[in-house]
């Protein structure tokens, strides 16, 4: 009995066989009874087309059992060329149609977007420009009223005065609170024919008697007494000399313009003329609880920080005092 060798795979069985046990390959009709030559296994291997899956695949055993040449193979995978080319041309146009959608949603939106945007910007521009414009008479009508500060009081630089010889002045100086007060400072003499001042404070002496000067600053109200006291006889009041020599010789200081102290201590503050006489005025504090003013004595009351000025000649003088 002769045998035959798989042109496929190699293997040698019996030629009682129909096809090969290992592979499964159906022997050639042309070769039943006769052993292959190279000839014709080299035809065969040329006449089949091997699909996916190796040649031991079922689709390929099915397709040499079959007898299908590779020609006719070649024709049914040619012929499906074109479908699957029109295949193709449609998918790139379904992926053109969706970015051209893509691109107009995201245009709507920009779109919606920027007019809600600018539309919000400008009603809030609006709404800010006739909220100024409504609001604008209250702001000016309210700055008005606060420019209008009334003066709370008045303090002297003197309460009381003495002229010992006809045109014979003083200076006398006012110190008001608050100091930014909008109210007009007025002086004014209970008798003229005695005493006379003038818008800025400067007292004169006329004639001899007693004068009250009244000074006020809106409601606030206080008073200096001048005594007109000559040692010349009345009838000479008169023959006077009219050029006038001020008692206290410019200019004036101050003894101390910043002091440390601690609580409970006290320091004399003056102010004197060129010759060191010492000039009678009254010391105002900014702050009345740190320290406590007797005439010219400063005493720390409690720990801070104070300003002690007075006014003279026109001219204020002050002393920082810091408390420890």
């Amino acid at each position: 009995m002769s045998k035959i060798i798989c042109d496929v795979c190699g293997t040698s069985y019996q030629d009682s066989a129909m096809q090969c046990p290992i592979c499964g390959c159906a022997r050639p009709v042309d070769m039943v009874g006769n052993v292959a030559t190279d000839e014709t296994k080299n035809a065969r291997r040329e006449n089949y087309t091997y699909v996916k899956g190796g040649r031991f695949s079922k689709a390929n055993v099915q397709k040499r059992n079959s007898g299908v040449l590779s020609d006719n193979h070649s024709k049914s995978r040619s012929s499906e060329i074109p479908t699957k080319s029109v295949n193709n041309k449609g998918d790139k146009g379904l992926v053109i149609a969706v970015c051209a959608l893509l691109l107009a949603i995201i245009a709507v939106v920009i779109y919606i977007a920027i007019h809600f945007f600018a539309g919000s910007t400008n009603d809030d521009y609006n709404h800010t420009v006739m909220q100024e414009s409504t609001t604008s008479p209250v702001e000016t009508t309210h700055s008005a009223e606060i420019s209008d500060i009334p003066c709370t009081t008045i303090l002297l630089s003197q309460s009381e005065v003495t002229l010992k010889f006809v045109g014979d002045e003083r200076t006398l100086s006012a110190i008001l609170t608050p100091n930014d007060t909008t109210d007009e400072l007025l002086f004014s003499s209970s008798n003229k024919s005695v005493v006379t001042v003038s818008d800025s404070g400067n007292i004169v002496a006329v004639a001899a008697g007693e004068a009250i000067i009244t000074v006020t600053c809106g409601d606030a109200i206080a008073e200096c007494r001048v005594l007109c006291s000559f040692s010349e006889d009345p009838t000479d009041v008169v023959t006077a000399p009219t050029v006038v020599t001020d008692t206290y010789v410019a200019p004036y200081k101050i003894n101390k313009t910043d002091v440390s102290i601690s609580v409970g201590e006290a320091f004399q503050l003056k102010l004197s003329d060129a010759n060191g006489e010492l000039i009678p005025v009254i010391w105002t504090p900014t702050v009345t609880d740190i320290c406590s003013i007797d005439g010219n004595t400063v005493t720390g009351q409690m720990k801070g920080k104070v300003e002690i000025s007075t006014i003279y000649a026109d001219q204020t003088y002050t002393c920082i005092v810091r408390v420890r």
